[in-house]
């Protein structure tokens, strides 16, 4: 089996499958069925830089896909010095939902942010967090938080209940996979505080990927 290079038909329909008439054949194909046999083999992929996911589950309630996430991370010493000198810490989260094509990339079905930002109150020695569903400026005051303990502060957006992606997953037993993102952000306010730090020092970053089929619930 070979590929007519010559045929016009080439240029379009044929794309996906490389223009060769047994598409099978084609080792671009092998290789990406392969890829999606060892990808949904595994329950879990994680990718951690100071931040531990103890836990990650998607759910469809009422048409509606909430997940809950817990992680559990400390402060580097850097950090923590640069929070308590009244520099604000800024941090992400990000949820996207891909649907398995074996022909092609997979889909994003849907994606949602979620940022933090944390500081500490030197006159009443207490810890504020601030919650947005838009990136948090520097300057803005909004509506946040109070605690005594910074435990507790940190506590408050290490445990994600309920968090709604949207309404856009579809009834099906069709195959999805839920990629999970979470980092502390090196804004320009705590940089200066990071100078001769390497990633390992200062960093705080995890990613995790569940399996999910909205037809199938536990």
């Amino acid at each position: 089996y070979q590929c007519d290079w010559s045929s016009d038909v080439c240029s379009s329909d044929f794309f996906f499958t490389l223009c060769c008439k047994k598409p099978f054949d084609s080792v671009w194909v092998r290789l990406r069925l392969s890829g999606l046999a060892c990808a949904w083999m595994l329950p879990a992929l994680v990718w951690a830089q100071g931040v531990r996911i103890d836990h990650l589950k998607p759910e469809r309630l009422d048409a509606t896909l909430q997940i809950s996430a817990q992680m559990s991370f400390e402060l580097p010493a850097q950090v923590d010095e640069a929070l308590h000198r009244g520099v604000p810490l800024l941090f992400s989260a990000e949820a996207t939902l891909y649907q398995d094509r074996w022909y092609w990339w997979d889909k994003v079905v849907l994606r949602s942010l979620r940022y933090w930002r944390l500081t500490y109150q030197p006159l009443t020695r207490r810890y504020r967090v601030q919650v947005s569903n838009q990136p948090i400026e520097n300057a803005g005051l909004g509506v946040g938080q109070h605690y005594d303990e910074l435990s507790d502060a940190l506590s408050s957006f290490q445990r994600i209940s309920a968090w709604s992606m949207g309404s856009d997953v579809p009834d099906t037993d069709a195959k999805y996979r839920l990629d999970f993102r979470f980092k502390l952000e090196a804004n320009p306010l705590l940089r200066p505080w990071l100078s001769g730090a390497t990633d390992g020092e200062w960093g705080l970053a995890a990613q995790r990927s569940e399996l999910f089929k909205p037809g199938v619930q536990p």
